[in-house]
């Protein structure tokens, strides 16, 4: 439970920090593949939802990412249907968590500057909002796996597998 806990702490931490990093256009292909449990790309929670639209890798240096390491820019969107205003990191944190084989990857800013205030601001009820995270790749082969859960540290709702390689 210690070491969920240190993870849970660390995504959050790193998403903070993370959005301090800038990117400009994204490039690369959709790669969203179901497995089970998301219907739609879609995580409904009690409160609001979160659907992921799309994915891309994005190569190091390349427009998005300015990183030394290839990332996958993860693109979604939280709808609000309840009377608390929240953010679309707070909803992304709280719900996902995006796994390479058996680690975690690490948040790793934004693949472009739009997404730099809309992650932190809060969304209101009925409203949406889009926004993106970069994750940084451990390697270029390893499906990314989203892994959708009731709370950061709640029951598994459902997972998604994105290939990769193509």
């Amino acid at each position: 439970m210690k070491k969920l806990a240190l993870i849970g702490i660390t995504l959050l931490s790193a998403a903070a920090l993370g959005a301090c990093s800038s990117g400009t256009t994204q490039s690369g292909a959709s790669n969203i593949t179901v497995t089970s449990g998301f219907k739609n790309d879609t995580v409904k929670r009690s409160g609001y939802t979160v659907k992921i639209d799309q994915a891309k890798v994005l190569k190091a240096h390349s427009k998005g990412n300015d990183t030394d390491h290839a990332v996958v820019a993860l693109y979604y969107t939280l709808k609000n249907s309840s009377s608390d205003n929240i953010t679309p990191d707070t909803a992304f944190n709280d719900t996902l968590t995006v796994t390479q084989g058996k680690n975690t990857l690490d948040p790793n800013g934004v693949p472009a500057d739009k997404f730099l205030t809309v992650s932190g601001t809060p969304v209101k009820k009925g409203k949406s909002a889009e926004a993106a995270m970069n994750f940084t790749l451990r390697d270029n082969k390893t499906a990314v796996t989203l892994t959708a859960r009731n709370g950061a540290f709640g029951k598994v709702i459902g997972e998604e597998s994105i290939d990769i390689t193509k």
